[in-house]
Order: C-alpha cells, then structure tokens, then sequence
C-alpha cells in the first residue's frame, strides 16, 4: 500500500507512518474547529464552515478508524 512504500521511502517502519497518521486524524477536528470559530468570529460564512467542520470530521474519523483496524 501507499503508506507502505511511504514509510519504506522515509526510511521508518510502516507502523510510524501509521502513528502520524492517527495523530493526525485525532487532532485535525479539533483544531479546525478553533479556527473556524476565530474565523467565523472575524469574516462570518458560519454556515460554509459548520459544513467544511463536519466533513473534516466525517473524513477524520473514517480514516482514523481504518488506521485502527490495521
């Protein structure tokens, strides 16, 4: 797999390469949130960013739970 070769490039073990992914996937909804609400709080566009946090979210949790099932 990608990741696979990825980590084979990077000159680590397939399962660092699978640890920064889950990092990643746990932290990314969070901190997209923080800035969205600054964002909305300075420029507005709510209901564009509420839709864009919830498909990081959506995103976020299908591949983390992929990541898991390895």
């Amino acid at each position: 797999e990608n990741w696979e070769r990825l980590a084979d490039e990077a000159g680590v073990a397939p399962r660092a390469v699978i640890q920064v992914c889950e990092g990643i996937c746990e932290t990314v909804p969070d901190r997209a949130k923080e800035l969205a609400e600054r964002f909305i709080v300075e420029y507005g566009a709510e209901n564009l960013l509420r839709r864009i946090l919830k498909s990081i979210e959506t995103t976020s949790g299908q591949v983390l739970k992929r990541l898991k099932e390895r």
